[in-house]
């Protein structure tokens, strides 16, 4: 066991050493961007060599739905973004998660202090504080550390109640979600696409072994929260102007979903972490879709763009394909995993199953309307209009690639067969 912990190590310190030193490459867009790939590649060999002393946990799947995210939007950068600052972040970001992920101890509940402080301030950076989506920022991520610093001197129920209230902010459960819902509305670069699904996972890894502890009567208090959540988001995305707003709300109706499953009995984890991971690949790879875009003409409303499925063809068909998955269409994860959640034995129909299944259908709705005022229409005679080059083809098509995998074979990816039961360890090492 000492062996897996220093070992573990590794993955922590690397990605943050990485990005200090490539400050070195900051005013060389060429250089930086080749050295940060080289880094999330090293990251990536890194895990699946140490990946037999992680085996049999959800530390293991978790810690690579991270890192791939981190590859993805690495390789998908826009070359040409002005402000390097997004991918330093990102992979301090992606330490401290890994920290929180690989130490089932105090020292990872420390390691998650950090990673709320680090988001306070790189929300402050972008808004300023003046901005109301700074405030809901500061004002739920500083009290997250609040609970996290006092649980370290607390034990049984007390500390698990705490723990709970900040694991409901990283996988944004109503009304906790609008730190979450701001930092993908307002943060620039490709931060966005990579926390729409870093932050679940690191919820999701503190949820699990404290799901079983609630008594029946929290979890209907946290299924009707879901449950106001998965409304309200629908409805709030049909009236939304901006990609990012769109997909923050489609965000919130996912992890709604999530939740809702999580308040089951006999929940399994391995069909919690197929959508998840389907759910969050979708979005990172919908968000990147808007980073391109972003970086090209500027944060532009919905109707103002317009017939790039004529002038941006690999573009149009990344995306129009990125959105059937997001849409839950079958072939793609999150199809599988909406299956696998929905009709476990543990389930049966119900009134909340009914909402769920009428919000994703207005959530749905929403996403091929983003897709239509994208694509068609009239072009701008003003715009010089440049596709995907072969990097940010690479990353979107490896994200398709993923979800197709989670939605044809997805007990077997990253070995989640092995975790139809939370393990008696997990359940014991509740923080």
């Amino acid at each position: 066991m000492e062996t897996t912990i220093n070992l573990s190590q590794v993955l922590i310190i690397l990605p943050i050493l990485g990005a200090i030193l490539g400050l070195i490459f900051r005013h060389k867009p060429k250089a930086f961007m080749l050295y940060f790939q080289g880094m999330v590649a090293t990251e990536l060999v890194s895990l699946i060599i140490l990946s037999d002393f992680l085996a049999g946990s959800v530390t293991l799947p978790l810690s690579f739905i991270v890192v791939l995210a981190g590859a993805c939007i690495t390789l998908g950068r826009h070359l040409e973004s002005t402000s390097p600052f997004d991918i330093f972040e990102t992979f301090i970001l992606m330490g401290l998660g890994l920290g929180f992920l690989l130490n089932p101890n105090n020292l990872g509940l420390i390691f998650l202090i950090g990673l709320f402080a680090l988001l306070i301030v790189i929300q402050y950076r972008a808004k300023g504080f003046s901005d109301l989506n700074t405030r809901w920022v500061v004002g739920l991520y500083g009290t997250g550390i609040v609970f996290l610093s006092t649980s370290l001197s607390l034990s049984g129920q007390s500390q698990q109640v705490v723990l709970f209230l900040a694991y409901a902010m990283l996988l944004p459960l109503f009304p906790l979600h609008g730190a979450y819902l701001s930092l993908l509305n307002c943060l620039s670069g490709v931060l966005p696409a990579f926390l729409a699904v870093f932050l679940p996972v690191l919820g999701l890894h503190g949820l699990l072994p404290l799901l079983s502890f609630l008594p029946d009567e929290i979890k209907q208090v946290i299924l009707f929260c879901a449950m106001l959540g998965v409304i309200i988001a629908s409805l709030r995305g049909l009236v939304q102007i901006r990609i990012s707003n769109i997909l923050s709300q489609t965000a919130l109706v996912f992890w709604s979903i999530l939740w809702w499953y999580l308040c089951g009995s006999d929940i399994k984890p391995s069909a919690g972490i197929i959508f998840l991971s389907s759910a969050g690949f979708a979005l990172c790879g919908l968000f990147l879709s808007g980073h391109t875009l972003k970086s090209r003409y500027g944060d532009l409303l919905v109707d103002q763009f317009g017939g790039l499925g004529s002038v941006m063809p690999r573009f149009s068909v990344l995306f129009v394909l990125l959105i059937m998955a997001g849409m839950g269409l079958p072939l793609f994860g999150v199809f599988s995993g909406f299956i696998a959640m929905a009709f476990s034995p543990s389930m049966t129909f119900s009134w909340s199953l009914a909402i769920i299944l009428l919000a994703w259908f207005f959530a749905s709705w929403r996403l091929p309307l983003l897709m239509q005022g994208t694509l068609f229409g009239k072009s701008n005679p003003n715009w010089i209009y440049r596709d995907l080059d072969l990097r940010e083809t690479t990353a979107l098509s490896f994200i398709l690639i993923v979800l197709l995998i989670l939605g044809l074979a997805p007990d077997a990816f990253f070995g989640l067969e092995h975790l139809d039961e939370i393990p008696v360890a997990l359940m014991k090492a509740v923080r």
